[in-house]
């Protein structure tokens, strides 16, 4: 897999045994049991079919086999088609069923301490026997930080989440997106109605693909904001990327910034080491 150059690592030796994933259920997702929810396989459907104004959480979803719940979307076009994975994103995409963050100060925390990551890489089973020899395995993270303009109204707040809605599923169609997960920014401790959202994907091409469409060109034109990161976003890089929303004032965020991710695993029964590499160019 062809990655950028990359800028800060953060290491770490995974804790616990190999196994099935565990631990208790994200309180601020869709994923409140540590239960996979898998579905049948959709039919294609229209971008207008598929906008949702609020998740419902998966006890209230029948969840036959096949395909996997990965958002807090539980309709049939947002959900994960795991027949088109191989066996080691599959693993990783169950694992995930399990992210959360570790406190309600994700928002303003730094990435990798901000979910329970150790916990997601220690319930992974060995690297397949199938991946062709490879000890290490890569993928994409991109890390959406926002803040709500005090102007924001109830209804803005709802036409974004039916924007983001299309827009997951537009960008699920492409594949390889095992996980989409934001919070609530009620619950920011810091009173800036700070919130957080991040896909974990299963390579950087599989972005890219999805960040070109109408549905995330629209989400994206809503924004607003103020973009006040290090350099200008590049178009096309996924949920939460594009030249949109630059510079502008109007939208229902103040500012917002974005951060994107190598995500490295290794090793295998005698122990696992991740770590998180931060993307620079």
């Amino acid at each position: 897999m062809h990655l950028p150059e990359t800028g800060n690592t953060l290491t770490h030796e995974a804790s616990g045994t190999t196994g099935a994933s565990g631990g208790q259920g994200c309180p601020f997702s869709s994923s409140a049991t540590t239960k996979p929810h898998f579905h049948n396989a959709p039919q294609p459907t229209t971008l207008a079919e598929v906008a949702e104004p609020l998740p419902v959480p998966p006890a209230q979803v029948q969840a036959p086999p096949n395909l996997l719940q990965s958002s807090p979307y539980p309709s049939e076009p947002h959900l994960l088609n795991m027949s088109t994975l191989d066996q080691d994103a599959q693993d990783l995409a169950l694992a995930l069923q399990n992210l959360r963050p570790l406190s309600k100060a994700y928002a303003t925390t730094a990435y990798a301490d901000a979910f329970n990551w150790d916990e997601i890489i220690s319930s992974l089973p060995p690297i397949s026997s199938l991946s062709g020899g490879k000890t290490r395995l890569e993928y994409y993270i991109i890390a959406f930080h926002s803040r709500l303009h005090p102007l924001t109204t109830p209804h803005d707040r709802i036409t974004l989440s039916h924007l983001d809605s299309a827009a997951h599923a537009e960008a699920n169609t492409h594949g390889g997106l095992l996980k989409y997960w934001f919070g609530d920014a009620d619950e920011d401790t810091s009173g800036q109605r700070r919130n957080l959202a991040t896909c974990v994907w299963r390579g950087r091409e599989d972005a890219r693909r999805a960040g070109r469409g109408p549905a995330h060109a629209r989400a994206m034109g809503a924004v607003g904001g103020r973009y006040w990161g290090k350099k200008s976003l590049k178009e096309g890089e996924g949920e939460g990327e594009g030249e949109v929303g630059v510079g502008k004032e109007e939208g229902v965020y103040k500012e917002w910034w974005v951060e994107r991710f190598t995500l490295w695993i290794e090793g295998g029964e005698g122990g696992r080491r991740w770590g998180l590499e931060d993307i620079r160019d």
